[in-house]
């Protein structure tokens, strides 16, 4: 198959607003995660247990998840899963000891979005390639594929200004230029 990156998505791991706790290291994450670490007080925050929760399986934001931040590390059982990245915020929203994970484009005042490695997901971060746990929104086609006309028309506009300012307004950073 031959491909082309029309987008990219961040992943941000969430905590209420409320939570002292403001960065982790990738191994508290996958620690906080795989159910090693359970209590807040073990990161720096109150004594309070932590609440986690996931998305469901088969989500892509869940396989990006297992794939870029937990390694091969299997995520805890106890975990409650949600069918939505905005059901996950919004139990993040409503519940101080909880953590989750989102896609950076919903990430709004309701939670706070952590700094992992010492970096902020951010577009900027993104972008720059400093901020790691970032998966590639493609399309995909057969080698050698010919497009029609009107598939060639589609797929410049999605990778034009106008085309790349809608996946943004959607949430999503740009796919880098088109080849």
């Amino acid at each position: 198959l031959d491909e082309l990156v029309i987008a990219r998505d961040a992943l941000a791991v969430i905590v209420h607003p409320a939570n002292p706790v403001g960065k982790l290291s990738l191994k508290q994450v996958q620690d906080i995660f795989s159910g090693s670490v359970r209590s807040w007080s073990a990161l720096g925050g109150p004594e309070q247990p932590i609440d986690l929760v996931i998305r469901e399986a088969g989500s892509g934001t869940a396989g990006a998840f297992d794939e870029l931040v937990m390694k091969g590390k299997a995520i805890t059982i106890t975990a409650l899963r949600q069918g939505s990245n905005g059901a996950i915020r919004q139990v993040v929203a409503e519940n101080p000891n909880a953590i989750g994970y989102i896609s950076l484009g919903i990430v709004d005042n309701t939670v706070k979005a952590l700094a992992i490695n010492n970096v902020a997901p951010s577009v900027a971060h993104v972008e720059a390639g400093t901020y790691t746990f970032v998966r590639p929104f493609l399309f995909v086609w057969r080698k050698g594929h010919t497009f029609s006309p009107l598939a060639k028309q589609y797929i410049d506009y999605v990778m034009s200004a106008e085309g790349q300012q809608e996946l943004q307004n959607l949430g999503l950073v740009k796919g880098p230029a088109s080849p």
